[in-house]
């Protein structure tokens, strides 16, 4: 007599294996949970947050590596990046300064005291009219995670920066951004200019 098949059930099967984890040990994996700060779906990281910080699940089902919670990350500043080019080539003060946080610092900014706040931004944007710089180019070297501290979660990254009149650079240079979460979205809340080199 042959062997009896068995049927597993739903029950009884093996649940997927995933090797990744939003919560992976040190301090790399918390920062990253915090920053993002959402136990919605991840693609949604402006929604509002709760007291759950982690991402805990995607709508797949499996939890979040640190490379995809950072990757979020990346597009959500490469986003906010996007606005802030435009806010400048529009002279749109007020959607500016809407990508700073209140207690944001702005050093070295062009047209700016070497320490301002976002208050001064209207300065930058003088400057912007006053040497006729028409397009805004920013890419983002290196993004990573800071460190959690009594204002929060921060995640800093490293820009270049091109600033042009129509086509022709007139300027360039680097920056280094820290970022942090406030009304839902990340914010600016210190942008540090490097000495802007006049190319032409």
């Amino acid at each position: 007599m042959g062997q009896q098949a068995t049927t597993m059930t739903p029950a009884d099967k093996p649940e997927k294996s995933h090797s990744v984890t939003a919560e992976a040990p040190g301090e790399l994996g918390q920062d990253l949970a915090d920053a993002v700060c959402t136990n919605q779906t991840p693609k949604n990281v402006n929604q509002p947050c709760t007291d759950e910080t982690v991402p805990e699940e995607s709508p797949m089902g499996y939890k979040l590596s640190e490379e995809d919670v950072l990757k979020l990350l990346k597009d959500e500043i490469a986003q906010t990046n996007k606005q802030w080019c435009g806010a400048l080539e529009g002279q749109n003060l007020e959607d500016l300064q809407n990508l700073y946080t209140e207690d944001a610092k702005v050093y070295n900014c062009p047209g700016c005291p070497p320490e301002a706040g976002r208050q001064d931004l209207e300065k930058l944007l003088q400057w912007f009219s006053q040497y006729e710089v028409t397009n805004v180019k920013l890419s983002a070297k290196e993004v990573q995670p800071g460190s959690a501290n009594k204002t929060g979660s921060t995640i800093w990254d490293r820009e270049k920066y091109f600033l042009q009149h129509d086509s022709i650079v007139k300027f360039n240079g680097n920056k280094v951004v820290v970022w942090k979460r406030e009304d839902n979205r990340l914010k600016i809340y210190i942008d540090s200019w490097n000495q802007v080199n006049n190319v032409n």
